[in-house]
């Protein structure tokens, strides 16, 4: 067997860093404290709600997760041009590429498993809290809320990621995502349109029973269209990242 090249170093090489500087930041550890706190509620009430969770508190968990996740990932790209860490982290990985690859494998992964923890703990909540009220953890409806969120909110980690490295400001970049994942929810205008932005297209995978007037788009296009813009997202930064000075 031969040893890995270079190439390959330089991309396990950059995966271990950013895990490295995950773990080791407090102020990240604790947002995902925070965030496991926030998906075990969301868990929880999807188990205990009727419909599989799609009442307003579901609905407001959701937000407040992909707010949290958002904020996270957007601070672990954009952080380091802003603290002036940029300039040896690029030294040290040249081709900049694997940077971004790096921090999405690490924070998705990260959320990943924050979110099998909250799925257990939320379950486990539910069932000794409210057993009479408890559905099935694979009812079709909540396998759907749950399956949802996780792809939403990895979707936001791109975003969130993407976002840091393009405008390089902890503001621009969150600025960047409110405007994607949040205003489009809260200010409900042409709704036929803002159906294909991240954060409507996440109600419609989420959600379900939605009048046709929210104009929602169904579960399998939403997926399509969380998907679409995450790539598009993660192609930008790697563009731009390779072309920019530090």
């Amino acid at each position: 067997m031969t040893a890995p090249g270079p190439a390959a170093g330089a991309w396990s090489g950059a995966v271990r860093s950013e895990w490295v500087k995950l773990r080791s930041l407090r102020s990240t550890v604790t947002a995902y404290a925070a965030i496991a706190a926030v998906l075990a509620a969301l868990c929880g009430l999807c188990l205990t709600l009727p419909g599989g969770g799609t009442e307003d508190p579901v609905f407001a968990a959701l937000l407040l997760a992909e707010l949290l996740v958002a904020g996270v990932a957007v601070l672990a790209a954009a952080g380091e041009f802003s603290a002036g860490t940029a300039r040896s982290t690029f030294t040290a990985v040249p081709r900049r590429t694997p940077v971004l690859v790096g921090k999405l494998l690490a924070h998705g992964g990260a959320l990943l498993a924050v979110l099998a923890v909250a799925a257990v703990a939320g379950g486990t909540a539910a069932a000794i809290g409210a057993p009479e009220a408890a559905g099935s953890p694979l009812d079709p409806l909540v396998l759907r809320a749950v399956g949802g969120t996780a792809l939403t909110l990895l979707g936001v980690v791109v975003l969130g990621v993407s976002a840091g490295l393009l405008t390089r400001s902890p503001a621009g970049g969150l600025a960047a995502v409110f405007a994607l994942v949040v205003l489009p929810v809260v200010v409900v205008t042409a709704p036929e349109v803002t159906a294909y932005l991240p954060g409507r297209a996440a109600q419609g995978l989420v959600f379900t029973g939605a009048p046709p007037e929210a104009h929602l788009l169904p579960g399998a296009a939403a997926a399509a269209v969380l998907v679409a813009w995450a790539v598009v997202a993660a192609m930008a930064a790697a563009t731009v990242l390779r072309r920019r000075d530090v």
